[in-house]
């Protein structure tokens, strides 16, 4: 019971660092641009969600995968580096939660924040106020363009496939060639 515990904790403060991280990026920049103009301030928060979805996704194709994890770990050189390495990796795989599990956590929080600022408007500041104005609905758009990019890839994936199997087809079974 207590591993649960502990794992539990260990995502709980991944999740309260990466949005922290991502919470002063996006507040700071929005902030800034808001005081000019709220339209900017709502396209950099559309930018910063497309930019989450994509690194994320480069991310866990692109390094956490076996072979990646494997070709770095047999580029090692000592044992004690080795050993450090399987230990990083354990932690990295048994404690990763994805940006976007970050980026979804992140939103519902910014939408009852703003639910709350709507009951009571003096409890923030303007700056606080033109942010949450301008990433409060940030959640569905979220959603959204996961949901698109999920179905984008499964799409161009499944076409590959099919692509792949008529050509194959196509070689073995065609008289002439194209």
């Amino acid at each position: 019971m207590s591993g649960k515990i502990k794992k539990l904790i260990n995502y709980l403060l991944y999740i309260i660092w990466s949005n922290t991280i991502y919470g002063l990026a996006l507040y700071s920049a929005v902030t800034r641009v808001a005081r000019e103009s709220l339209l900017g301030a709502y396209f950099i928060n559309i930018g910063l969600i497309i930019f989450g979805l994509v690194m994320d996704e480069l991310i866990v194709r692109k390094f956490f995968t076996p072979k990646k994890i494997i070709s770095d770990y047999e580029k090692t050189k000592t044992e004690k580096e080795k050993r450090f390495y399987r230990l990083q990796t354990r932690f990295m795989t048994h404690n990763f939660v994805s940006f976007k599990s970050s980026l979804y956590l992140f939103y519902i929080l910014v939408l009852i924040l703003s639910q709350v600022i709507n009951f009571d408007p003096s409890l923030v500041g303007q700056d606080m106020a033109n942010f949450i104005q301008t990433t409060d609905y940030s959640i569905i758009l979220l959603v959204g363009l996961d949901d698109f990019g999920g179905q984008f890839f499964r799409d161009r994936e499944r076409m590959k496939q099919c692509t792949e199997e008529l050509e194959d087809y196509w070689a073995n079974n065609s008289d002439e060639e194209c």
